[in-house]
């Protein structure tokens, strides 16, 4: 099948999609200049419900969608580039949790996003993303890396590197690897 999905306005620019376990998709989009939706279609492509995800921090930019076991996960980042994951139900799209992280570097105001999340095998979440500060005009990124329990609720973070970022994460026998680079 062959479908175009607008929200009436815009088109959506660059969308995501997953496959969730009864079959159907569920799409991220973010159009220019209205809140990021989620649809769920069915295996025909059909829409059987949508979520806009308004929040009164500014919308959800750079998302990333990945499922898991019946809801999807998004990451990204709110408004002022919190990094942020919201874990929603795939079958009815009702959000299960929205946690919005807080990760100093230097003990700096930070700014940051999410890029990309794994579940763990205690049923937590590993989070990966890039966090930073500026000061006096100048940059200062980190890669991170928070794990949070099943219920989205932060337990540790690890902030590596001054001027890296991030490229890959995977699970493996043992641990998370990663790839990144350094700006140095």
């Amino acid at each position: 099948w062959s479908k175009f999905y607008s929200d009436g306005v815009n088109s959506f620019g660059e969308p995501q999609i997953v496959q969730t376990s009864d079959s159907g998709f569920v799409l991220f989009a973010s159009p220019t200049s209205n809140d990021p939706v989620l649809l769920k279609l069915d295996k025909a492509g059909n829409v059987l419900w949508s979520v806009f995800l308004r929040v009164t921090a500014g919308a959800l930019n750079g998302g990333r969608l990945t499922a898991d076991k019946g809801n999807v996960l998004l990451t990204g980042r709110y408004g002022a580039d919190q990094p942020v994951l919201i874990k929603i139900n795939a079958i009815n799209g009702k959000i299960i949790f929205a946690k919005a992280l807080s990760i100093h570097p230097d003990g700096k105001q930070p700014y940051g996003a999410s890029l990309g999340v794994l579940t763990t095998n205690d049923g937590g979440y590993i989070i990966c993303g890039y966090t930073g500060y500026t000061e006096k005009f100048q940059s200062y990124d980190y890669m991170y890396f928070a794990k949070l329990n099943s219920e989205g609720r932060f337990i540790t973070a690890k902030v590596y590197n001054r001027n890296s970022e991030l490229i890959s994460l995977v699970k493996a026998k043992g641990g998370y690897p990663f790839t990144g680079y350094n700006n140095y």
